[in-house]
Formats: structure tokens, sequence, C-alpha cells
């Protein structure tokens, strides 16, 4: 992952690419997407692999983040274009109990500086390493309450994550 994080910042000039061939060889390569469109608000990404499962659609991941309020085009050559574009929803329900994507909604909303509401999240995962990436993203400066009910509250950041976790006011 830290391999492919430094290939994309190391090309990326408009938007954070995720075209490179090691993104096709494992799944968790999707869950840099948020990390892309914070930084750069466009994502061009080519596909992930490396399943044990074998080869799983993104369609919940997808309808997640276009609740989010990112845009997902197609182009020429196949790859998959998000962009932020809107402001998410206040209410997402997620089409089943994912953890990659609960993971990634968490992680883009958490810092994501476009809404001044509280995020209605439901139908979420809530398995240790769920719960674990919540925990570092409310020590990083995030606002996110997870309840039993399986649903999540974002509330929205106070300011730009910095290097070293802490936040600009």
């Amino acid at each position: 992952m830290e391999e492919l994080a430094d290939e994309a910042l190391a090309v990326s000039k408009d938007f954070f690419d995720l075209t490179l061939p090691i993104a096709r060889k494992f799944r968790a390569s999707i869950l840099l997407i948020p990390f892309g469109l914070l930084r750069y608000g466009k994502v061009k990404f080519t596909g992930s692999g490396g399943c044990n499962i074998g080869k799983r659609p993104l369609d919940s991941f997808d309808d997640a983040l276009v609740k989010a309020g990112i845009s997902i085009t197609e182009d020429a050559d196949g790859n998959k274009i998000y962009e932020a574009k809107t402001k998410p929803k206040k209410n997402i329900m997620l089409q089943e109990f994912s953890v990659t994507t609960t993971e990634a909604l968490l992680t883009y909303l958490a810092f994501a500086n476009n809404f001044d509401y509280p995020i209605n999240i439901y139908q979420v995962a809530i398995e240790p390493h769920v719960r674990n990436l919540i925990d570092f993203l409310n020590n990083a400066g995030a606002d996110i309450t997870l309840n039993v009910d399986h649903s999540i509250v974002v509330k929205p950041s106070v300011g730009p994550l910095e290097k070293g976790g802490k936040r600009g006011i």
C-alpha cells in the first residue's frame, strides 16, 4: 500500500493517479481513493485485484461515494474517474454491511470540508478494524460516533488535517 501511495504521489499532477500496475495487485488499493479525493479532488482508478474470494463488484462502494457527493465516470481507457462534485447527503444508507465501503466512506467524510451538518450513515460494518479506524480518525481530529444499531454519525471537521495529525484553525 505504501509503495502504491508513493508511486501515485510521484506521478500525480491534476488528479490522484491510481492507474499504476501495482494498483491491480490488491483489493485494498481502492482505500486510497478517499485520500486522492481529499488531496486532489479527483482520482483516476484502473481497478483492484488480488482478492482471494475472486473478482467482486464495487457497486456498494461506488453507490456510497455517489451519496457522499462524488461523481463517477469512465474514460476511454476504461478507468473510473472519481471526482468530488457536491455536498454529501445528510443520510446515507449503505447497500450492504461492507467493511471496505464503510472504511472508505468514513475516511473521506472525516476530513472533507464541503459540509457543515452531521451525516448519518446506516447499515455500516462494525468489525474490529472498522472500530480501530474510527478511533484512529478521531485521534487525528475527526468527530465520528459509532452507534450500536450499525449506524455512524460523522460531524464536520474543524479544519484541514496537517502533518502529524494536528488540525488547522
